[in-house]
């Protein structure tokens, strides 16, 4: 009789079928509020060791963060702050904002230094962030952020397997390379983790799906340098390197070409086996395994010590990667 609507049946799908539904989170009035917390990780190697993460993430929308500290607190590492303030920007964080953490004193920490570098309205003179803090045994308070945690912890435990299947490299917690495992990992999940809306983080924020071309982490690549159109023209172009994933600010790749140098750059094509390059390039692991330790003459106290260095990139432009090694001194 075709009197019901079934959508098993052809006939009644073609005549009767609705478009899909626009589905759409209600947004309460107010400033927006961001959550953040400490999650912490290790493998099960023997001489690894607890290594803190921060996490953040935007219940509306979703937009995650994650980012490897060197300690935990503001002071302890001050580089993770700006990078935390470099992804509210990249999120689309603007205005007045609600910034929950535990009360926990690191955290609390880490959310009043957002708060000092994000200032004040400069109409109403009012703080840009409202620092919440947790009550305590209250880890409803910041559930969103405690759930991404857990979903952070299962991906970079899959990308950890899939390394370790693809190329037999085991990695630590504590490796030099883990921190960009991390954010790679952040950078899938905002790009292609669809929610309940329909939309994957990056869609609700930007408006657009994401299309730009991945690699697999640590899969072994040519990166083209960004001073190919001014070097010498017999000069060779492209290097070498370990995929490390791409560079939120800019969506440049970032390549490790070198046991000891990241690059950025906006071509990267893979690299065969057959290629001279790729044994070359396979021989950058163990430094990239191991933990990069240098002695530092601590500000506070005045005596030397040593602290964990993660290595930051360079497109060989100044401008592009603040905090990055000059390009005079990249071999």
């Amino acid at each position: 009789t075709h009197l019901s609507y079934a959508a098993w049946c052809d006939v009644r799908v073609r005549s009767r079928a609705k478009d899909d539904s626009h589905r759409r989170l209600l947004q309460k009035p107010g400033p927006e509020v961001v959550q953040l917390d400490y999650t912490f990780m290790k493998s099960e190697e023997p001489d690894d060791r607890l290594t803190p993460v921060l996490v953040g993430v935007i219940p509306r929308t979703g937009y995650a963060y994650g980012g490897v500290a060197m300690a935990k607190g503001a002071k302890g590492d001050q580089e993770l702050v700006a990078d935390f303030m470099n992804w509210l920007r990249e999120a689309g964080v603007q205005g007045r904002i609600r910034l929950r953490s535990d009360k926990e004193q690191p955290a609390a920490d880490v959310a009043n230094a957002v708060a000092r570098l994000r200032g004040t309205d400069p109409g109403t003179k009012e703080s840009l962030t409202i620092v919440e803090l947790s009550p305590t045994k209250s880890p409803a308070s910041i559930g969103a952020a405690d759930r991404w945690a857990q979903t952070l912890t299962g991906l970079v435990r899959t990308q950890l397997e899939d390394l370790r299947v693809r190329t037999g490299v085991k990695l630590r917690a504590v490796s030099a390379i883990f921190p960009w495992l991390v954010a790679h990992c952040m950078y899938l999940y905002n790009r292609f983790q669809v929610r309940i809306n329909g939309l994957t983080p990056f869609e609700d924020q930007r408006g657009q799906r994401y299309k730009a071309p991945l690699m697999k982490f640590g899969q072994p690549v040519q990166l083209r340098l960004s001073t190919a159109t001014i070097q010498p023209k017999l000069a060779p172009r492209w290097r070498p390197g370990l995929w490390l994933g791409r560079w939120s600010p800019s969506e440049e790749h970032v390549v490790a070409v070198g046991p000891d140098t990241i690059l950025t750059g906006r071509s990267c094509r893979p690299l065969s086996a057959e290629t001279p390059g790729h044994a070359e390039v396979l021989l950058f692991w163990p430094t990239w395994q191991d933990e990069i330790v240098r002695g530092v003459v601590s500000k506070d106290t005045g005596v030397w010590e040593e602290r964990r260095i993660t290595p930051r990139p360079t497109s060989l432009e100044d401008s592009q990667t603040p905090g990055a090694v000059k390009p005079e001194a990249i071999p």
